[in-house]
C-alpha cells in the first residue's frame, strides 16, 4: 500500500508505524505481545519500540545515517512545543510531541521521497 505524506504525517507512534519502519528497512518482523519483535539484515533480533522510545529512535538514526544526515529540532520558539526532524535537507520535516516519534515520521518521509 502506497502512504500519502499526510498519511505518513498522521501516524500515531506505536506498533504498526514500527511495523512499517521494520517493512522499510527490509526487516523481517512479526507481532509478539510484547510489541513488535524484528530481524536486521545483520541477524540481530529484537524487541523494537521505533517511534516510542529513545532506544528505538537510535536504531532507525543508526540504519538511516549511511544515507542521510539528521536534523533534530528541539521544542521552543520556532516549532512550538513538538519536536521536529527530517532526514536529509530536501526531505519534508516531521514534527511529534517525542522526539522518537517525530525521528519514525521524518524517517519514512525521506524514504517515501526515494521512491515517489
Amino acid at each position: 500500500m502506497t502512504y500519502t505524506v499526510e498519511q505518513i504525517r498522521q501516524q500515531p507512534a506505536g506498533e504498526q508505524l514500527d511495523a512499517r519502519l521494520a517493512s522499510a528497512f527490509g526487516w523481517e518482523h512479526y507481532f509478539a505481545k510484547t510489541g513488535i519483535v524484528v530481524k536486521r539484515q545483520d541477524g540481530k533480533t529484537f524487541h523494537a519500540h521505533l517511534s516510542t522510545t529513545w532506544s528505538g529512535m537510535e536504531l532507525v538514526v543508526e540504519e538511516m545515517r549511511a544515507e542521510y544526515s539528521l536534523e533534530l529540532s528541539v521544542p521552543g520558539k520556532r516549532y512550538g512545543d513538538r519536536w521536529a526532524a527530517r532526514f536529509g535537507i530536501y526531505s519534508e520535516h516531521a514534527f511529534a510531541e517525542t522526539a522518537p516519534h517525530a525521528v519514525a515520521i521524518a524517517a519514512l518521509l525521506a524514504l517515501k521521497g526515494e521512491t515517489a
